[in-house]
């Protein structure tokens, strides 16, 4: 039987402001090893996606299926994962830092430690979604391709953190740097359609 390993090891920290949870560098695929699938059970997406627990919608890539929680390990409460063919995920999770985060707090506590760990950043900005500032980072490093660290595959993730009082919308896109390009395209889509109530 083939098992998929992944290390999720990264401490957020966040300087003078305290420290946010343990961060996930990526989802973990627990799927199909051999295909490399992150699920067998995935289901057709609706339209739109409605959470009312934080309190956001957005629109998800259409060729894109939902997938169990249980494919990735993420620091938070996991609120949906999408997955694409070749090991590609989307995943929207909340964190609960205990107390108000700004993005711009939220930029600098993400950088630091990503980039001490080899990973090049290729874009850092604090963006506005839904009229709210939001972190957004970009970045590449050695991976499994469905995660970063404990592999030799070169991986890529985009971040996207809303923070809103005292908790943490994170929306994180991992994927084999080398396919991808349409899965990048299709989460900046996703993100533009955000609306946080």
């Amino acid at each position: 039987m083939n098992t998929r390993i992944c290390i999720p090891c990264l401490l957020w920290t966040l300087g003078l402001a305290g420290m946010l949870p343990a961060a996930i560098l990526g989802g973990c695929d627990k799927g199909d090893a051999a295909s490399g699938t992150p699920s067998s059970k995935a289901i057709a997406v609706a339209p739109e996606f409605v959470d009312t627990d934080f309190g956001f919608r957005a629109t998800p890539p259409m060729d894109w299926r939902v997938a169990s929680s249980q494919v990735v390990t993420v620091p938070g409460k996991v609120v949906k994962v999408w997955a694409n063919e070749g090991m590609r995920t989307i995943v929207a999770f909340t964190q609960e830092p205990g107390q108000p985060v700004s993005a711009g707090q939220l930029l600098i506590a993400t950088v630091g430690p990503m980039t001490q760990l080899g990973c090049k950043v290729s874009y850092q900005s604090v963006v506005k979604i839904s009229g709210m500032d939001a972190m957004s980072v970009k970045l590449t490093g050695l991976g499994t391709g469905a995660g970063i660290g404990g592999g030799s595959v070169q991986t890529y993730q985009h971040w996207i953190a809303i923070p809103k009082g005292n908790r943490v919308l994170v929306l994180l896109l991992t994927s084999p740097d080398a396919t991808k390009d349409g899965a990048a395209k299709a989460f900046e889509e996703m993100v533009r359609s955000v609306k946080v109530e």
